[in-house]
């Protein structure tokens, strides 16, 4: 995390920089807008490129008040980033200017756009609120599991056997009607199952071994897996399994810098800054597709989403774009290790729901697990660092938003802009100003 916020903290400077200096060069001062443009622009590319990590992108910071941002449907976190820096940029600039002399009709002007800004969003997420009226039942029940299994202690010295053990046990001892879906968190089984031959493999036949007693049941279930032959490729896994086997299976492919994708060559010196949170030494491989697992009897689909990936907007999407109905994270939060950073990672799951407008179940390890329904809303969880079961019965939209048919358009406007203001600033003007100096000359 301490990588994560410095990394971060530079790239925030450095973009406030760039703007800054795209003004001074092109306008010969500053001008904010070109620092608003800059800032959506690093921020989309930290939703795009490998390295970075969009954790600490200033949407995020309203995830706890989803009655105010219930518009997010339509812009995604983009919006609340505009939004803050927007209104941020009003105050300072009224602040400025208002101690100035014969000025005081122009600083009413400026608070009164000030007031508008903030209070156009709050009401259009209050309409957007109420229209987000209960649904009917979908009849789709859903027991989440967390085993509270000590990454740092238990994780990696239990035999995975008994893990998988105890987490059946806990499906079994809930006293539940027979559950459509059954989510275990990521990397339950984190003894590597070979894909390429699954028949004879220990976990799996345990599994099947349980549903068969199940029928109806599916179980998802976090796994580390393998794949190929000679040089194997080894994955952080969702199975969807039935009691008749591996019905689908869907690869991490959002993998956290430095601890499942290892720095190249060229960025070797920073892999010291991050600790070792479990996988391989080689690092995971993903996928570039986003495949749904389909219910076997119900036809309900459910998009796989592995920890880190939960704080992507555009990857989620994806998912839905290619029909799930429910949004299932699987992660294994414990390595938090009693800090804030499994809140803040439960509460992007309420930013998820809100985007697409899909019930988020999320099955965490140690906790948070948690029945987040369509507008955000947490409805119930299983509290940190205990074990136990949940059953959630989510109702389930069938709207698809304005976010998920078109993506972050306000990250990728402002990239393409970024990019002509740089072009402008950085070579067309200085190249005017040489011509024009040869000229005079």
């Amino acid at each position: 995390m301490l990588a994560s916020i410095t990394t971060n903290s530079f790239l925030m400077a450095f973009t406030f920089w760039i703007g800054w200096l795209a003004g001074i060069k092109s306008r010969g001062k500053y001008n904010p807008l070109y620092v608003l443009i800059a800032w959506l622009a690093m921020e989309y590319a930290t939703n795009n490129f490998w390295l970075f990590s969009p954790w600490l992108n200033l949407g995020n910071a309203l995830a706890r008040n989803t009655g105010m941002i219930q518009w997010y449907e339509f812009t995604g976190v983009a919006g609340g980033t505009l939004w803050i820096l927007t209104v941020n940029m009003l105050i300072a600039s009224t602040l400025t200017r208002i101690s100035e002399p014969r000025n005081t009709s122009l600083s009413i002007i400026r608070l009164t756009a000030i007031s508008a800004v903030i209070a156009a969003p709050l009401i259009l997420s209050l309409r957007l609120l109420n229209k987000q009226s209960t649904l009917p039942a979908s009849g789709t029940t859903v027991i989440l599991v967390q085993p509270n299994v000590d990454p740092y202690s238990e994780k990696f010295s239990t035999p995975f056997t008994v893990q998988l053990n105890s987490a059946l046990t806990l499906v079994a001892n809930a006293k539940t009607e027979e559950a459509d879906w059954i989510i275990a968190p990521e990397t339950t089984i984190d003894d590597p199952i070979n894909l390429d031959s699954t028949h004879n493999n220990m976990y799996i036949n345990k599994i099947t071994c349980y549903l068969s007693g199940h029928m109806h049941s599916m179980l998802v279930i976090g796994a580390t897996t393998s794949s190929g032959t000679g040089n194997r490729k080894f994955h952080n896994s969702a199975l969807g399994i039935s009691s008749q086997g591996i019905e689908s299976v869907y690869h991490k492919s959002r993998l956290v810098p430095g601890i499942e994708r290892p720095f190249g060559r060229s960025l070797k010196f920073m892999q010291r800054l991050f600790p070792y949170l479990g996988g391989t030494g080689a690092g995971f491989h993903g996928q570039t597709s986003r495949p749904v697992m389909k219910h076997h009897h119900t036809g309900i689909s459910l998009a796989p989403v592995i920890c880190f990936e939960s704080a992507f907007p555009e990857h989620v999407a994806s998912f839905v774009r290619n029909g799930a109905d429910i949004i299932a994270v699987i992660t294994n939060d414990g390595w938090w290790n009693g800090t804030y950073g499994y809140q803040q990672h439960l509460s992007f799951s309420c930013l998820r729901a809100i985007e697409t407008r899909r019930p988020v179940v999320r099955a965490a390890n140690t906790g948070v697990s948690a029945y987040i329904d369509h507008s955000g809303q947490i409805i119930s969880t299983i509290p940190w660092w205990t074990e136990g079961t949940l059953l959630a019965e989510p109702r389930i939209p069938g709207k698809v938003t304005f976010f998920v048919r078109n993506g972050d358009l306000i990250g990728r406007s402002s990239a393409t802009l970024m990019i002509f203001i740089a072009v402008l600033s950085f070579i067309a003007v200085p190249l005017r100003k040489r011509l024009e100096q040869k000229n005079t000359v």
